[in-house]
């Protein structure tokens, strides 16, 4: 009997491993069907990611066409810029020279308002005294000279 219930003990527990396994594989198997559809949601996942790193990629291409058409233009303006500032310095040192000159001539004008320098009219009529006091060489002169004082 003893030998019985050693054999009866041996199949309880045999049984009871016998199912505690079933129970482990039950489960197993539940967590790699769980696992095999994260998978199929992982691969959806890759695949959008996969997308979405296209798109970015050709993203980047065109800010970077963008900035080079960006940065030619404002190349561009900086160097027009820059030529109109060195205009800009051309002409502040052009018209300080100038200035310079207005002040130098304003004191020597000043300085001639003093010795009375004589008018365009008084100018002319001096002219004319001149001519009228020098004999005329040619004939044609003469008679120029004639028409003009007949006037």
């Amino acid at each position: 009997m003893s030998s019985s219930l050693l054999a009866l003990f041996m199949d309880f527990m045999l049984a009871v491993l016998l199912i505690a396994s079933m129970l482990y594989c039950a489960n197993l198997s539940k967590k790699i069907k769980h696992l095999q559809d994260g998978r199929s949601e992982l691969a959806e996942m890759i695949i959008k990611f996969d997308a979405a790193t296209n798109r970015a990629v050709a993203s980047v291409n065109d800010l970077q066409v963008v900035s080079k058409k960006i940065n030619d233009a404002l190349q561009l303006k900086i160097d027009k810029a820059n030529f109109i500032a060195d205009d800009m310095a051309f002409l502040i040192e052009k018209s300080n020279k100038i200035l310079a000159q207005l002040e130098q001539s304003r004191l020597t004008g000043s300085e001639q308002l003093v010795q009375k320098k004589p008018s365009a009219v008084e100018t002319a009529s001096m002219l004319r005294q001149q001519q009228e006091q020098r004999l005329p060489r040619t004939n044609a002169e003469r008679e120029l000279l004639a028409a003009l004082k007949g006037r």
